[in-house]
């Protein structure tokens, strides 16, 4: 029970990072009309900020104390972080390049901050199960199994859906945006699961 629990995360963990990961360049220069050097550049930053955030996330949740553990306030933070961020990442202003160069460059950070915040905490949190290295590698082997489920979600899900929805007469800005604020849902409340049951 357990091991399911805490495994359940990994849905958000790689539906979140699978979604932006495949999809974000292609939203920001066909949907958010973004040119292609400025979205690659907010993607890079995105990615920089990232390593900085790891790194901050780890040693914060390394010396932090509270009645739920060291880790789990971790979990909660990022996981309303992704939540929000997924849906606000895919929502196309219409604004001039200056104005959706900082929208999406911030919401780019606001992801990254989340996703780090929960990721390294999220592991240091299976490490702590035990000091057994067999129950470790099990639950990170059913980790894994949960992981191949919400890259599925991430990566299969949003051209399916975005397609049923511009059928069904959505625009396509409002069928991206729909999308993804369902795999932001999705993402944050599989790793509420974990914080809530493990």
């Amino acid at each position: 029970k357990n091991k399911i629990a805490y495994s359940s995360a990994g849905i958000g963990d790689a539906a979140a990072y699978s979604v932006v990961g495949t999809y974000l360049m292609f939203f920001l220069t066909t949907v958010g009309h973004v040119s292609p050097a400025l979205a690659g550049t907010i993607i890079g930053i995105g990615s920089i900020w990232d390593v900085f955030g790891s790194l901050v996330a780890g040693f914060w949740s390394d010396n932090s104390h509270s009645r739920m553990g060291r880790r789990r306030p971790f979990l909660l933070i990022g996981a309303t972080l992704i939540g929000l961020s997924c849906s606000l990442l895919f929502y196309s202003i219409d604004a001039g390049p200056v104005f959706k160069a900082l929208y999406y460059g911030a919401m780019v950070l606001i992801f990254w901050t989340g996703f780090s915040t929960f990721f390294v905490p999220y592991l240091a949190l299976g490490a702590e199960f035990t000091d057994d290295y067999n129950e470790r590698t099990k639950l990170r082997s059913i980790t894994y199994g949960f992981n191949i489920f919400g890259t599925l979600i991430g990566v299969v899900l949003p051209s399916a859906f975005v397609d049923l929805l511009i059928s069904s007469g959505r625009t396509s800005e409002s069928a991206w945006h729909l999308t993804g604020t369902l795999i932001g849902v999705v993402s944050a409340v599989s790793i509420y699961v974990t914080v809530a049951l493990s």
